[in-house]
């Protein structure tokens, strides 16, 4: 299937929690959508190692996804995880958010952001 949208093609994108979590719980969502995008090539995630930790901290929760057990959750995790870009995130600087949960996301771009030397 090819994208017709042009503005997410090549996009590096960063995932809140919250998008997974919906994507998985519905297949008509535009969380789903975006979802088949990143599987299908057309946008690459961007992630770091504490940001795929909550990933499987929240969606390994009792009920939160009925039907996925964790093996199934792994796999989606490991699938997601294999074409991503990760970044690696030193903690000296933190953003100041309103929402501390969402340190998390906002600082995987601005890692990405500087060159790599």
């Amino acid at each position: 299937r090819q994208c017709f949208c042009r503005r997410c093609c090549g996009m590096l994108a960063v995932f809140d929690t919250n998008v997974l979590v919906s994507g998985l719980r519905s297949a008509r969502g535009a969380s789903n959508a975006v979802l088949q995008r990143v599987a299908l090539g057309h946008c690459q995630a961007a992630i770091s190692t504490a940001l795929l930790l909550e990933y499987e901290a929240v969606l390994n929760r009792p009920g939160l996804l009925p039907g996925y057990s964790p093996s199934t959750i792994a796999t989606f995790l490991d699938s997601f995880c294999s074409g991503a870009r990760e970044s690696f995130i030193y903690f000296g600087w933190r953003p100041f958010l309103m929402d501390p949960g969402d340190v998390r996301c906002s600082s995987v771009p601005w890692r990405l952001a500087q060159p790599t030397l």
